[in-house]
């Protein structure tokens, strides 16, 4: 069962779909040693669109309809809806930066086998390793204490052509470039208010996460289900990985990657 108070683009059959984390090798002493998840800020990603909520330009015209925000076209704009678009992103706006400053992401791989372009983009030397689990058990194994917790797969659009849906200000971490569209991506996001009431918070409310980040407790027994080393790495790094786990009391699989390479190349 899910702990998180939101999901994004999950459906039923991704509750045991595998997810990965690519790790060097301290960072898997890391995730040991402290038993917790490290939730960083967006903008400490590579893709400058990380983060951007792009439906909020010169360009962009709202509507209420329904009670929901819809959009308008421009050719349909006249002096009401304009004035009534500016002033729906002077109220929007305060709150996404309140949103973007307070907001951890925690990232992973969703996809039903290893990744050689993994391997590769994430880790810099050959001594790695990717933890295997699911997304239910993901989600389960995390203690968000005070934090709200959110969890969804990453949608890939083109920002010059496509905008991010403005209904829900969160969608700003689950959208990414195409560029980008290889890595599959999975996110935990969570965040947390000084707000006791159960209106929405207001922007002032919002409690920044800390510039280092910051890390949320985690049952590695729940957690980690199998622990794959890199198709790259040597015996010694493979035996190394396998005395680590014991001595943190790690009882899953320590398993070399399926993938096949020629060592000669």
């Amino acid at each position: 069962m899910f702990r998180c108070i939101y999901k994004i683009n999950i459906e039923r059959k991704d509750l045991h779909t595998k997810v990965w984390r690519y790790l060097n090798f301290s960072g898997l002493v890391s995730l040991l040693e402290t038993s917790s998840l490290h939730f960083s800020h967006v903008s400490a990603f590579e893709d400058k669109y990380d983060g951007i909520l792009n439906c909020l330009g010169d360009d962009d015209y709202y509507c209420i309809s329904g009670g929901k925000i819809v959009k308008v076209a421009p050719s349909a704009v006249d002096s009401i809806a304009a004035d009534s678009t500016t002033k729906m992103k002077q109220l929007i706006i305060p709150h996404y930066r309140a949103i973007l400053g307070a907001t951890g992401v925690n990232c992973w791989r969703i996809d039903e086998q290893e990744s050689h372009a993994m391997w590769r983009v994430f880790l810099k030397s050959d001594e790695g390793v990717a933890i295997e689990t699911t997304l239910t058990n993901l989600t389960n194994s995390v203690s968000p204490g005070e934090y709200k917790l959110s969890v969804g797969k990453v949608q890939y659009i083109d920002y010059s052509n496509e905008k991010i849906p403005i209904h829900n200000l969160f969608n700003a971490f689950f959208y990414k470039s195409r560029h980008f569209e290889h890595e599959k991506e999975l996110r935990l996001i969570c965040y947390t208010t000084d707000c006791l009431t159960k209106d929405p918070p207001a922007p002032q409310n919002y409690r920044p996460l800390p510039e280092d980040g910051l890390l949320l407790p985690v049952n590695l027994s729940k957690l980690i289900t199998a622990i794959h080393v890199s198709p790259y790495a040597q015996k010694w790094f493979f035996n190394l990985v396998a005395l680590v786990a014991k001595k943190y009391r790690i009882n899953v699989p320590i398993r070399p990657s399926v993938i096949a390479l020629n060592k000669k190349v």
